[in-house]
């Protein structure tokens, strides 16, 4: 008995020091949002169209460049709801706006933005992060059928 609480006690302290915050900074520095968009020139903002149909995005590899203002729009052509999830994506621009369907939705913390059939959203934002990262629909399966993609930030 008291070998299994010797053992639960270690195991607990094992668990606590895995679960601690030591006041590490993650390995990217956040983005000041706010001072990146209101510098930009959105007089010259790109538009770059996705389309969202049954199984696919088109492209489903857009690319932008760094410190570039842009309108992304989404529109759902399929027969169902979709989304367009990507939180590390989300992590690695500046984002102005988001409306979704004419309404605006917050875009603190924005991991994906759901679509219903027929329905269009538009992102402003700007391009900071240069990488690659990946975008998918996550309604059950949909990312297996194809529902994924690439975007580039150079």
């Amino acid at each position: 008995m008291a070998s299994k609480l010797l053992y639960l006690g270690f195991m607990a302290a094992v668990l606590a020091g895995c679960s601690s915050d030591n006041g590490s900074k993650s390995s990217s520095p956040s983005i000041d949002a706010a001072a990146i968009v209101g510098s930009a020139d959105w007089s010259n903002a790109e538009t770059q169209t996705i389309v969202l149909s049954d199984y696919s995005f088109t492209p489903n590899d857009p690319v932008f460049k760094r410190d570039q203002a842009y309108r992304l729009h989404l529109e759902n052509t399929a027969t169902h709801t979709h989304t367009f999830g990507s939180d590390t994506f989300f992590q690695a621009i500046a984002v102005q706006d988001v409306q979704v369907g004419g309404a605006d939705i917050p875009r603190d913390g924005l991991k994906n933005i759901e679509l219903e059939p027929g329905q269009a959203a538009d992102i402003a934002f700007v391009a900071v992060r240069p990488g690659t990262y990946g975008f998918y629909c996550d309604v059950f399966l949909h990312d297996t059928m194809g529902m994924d993609g690439k975007i580039v930030i150079q």
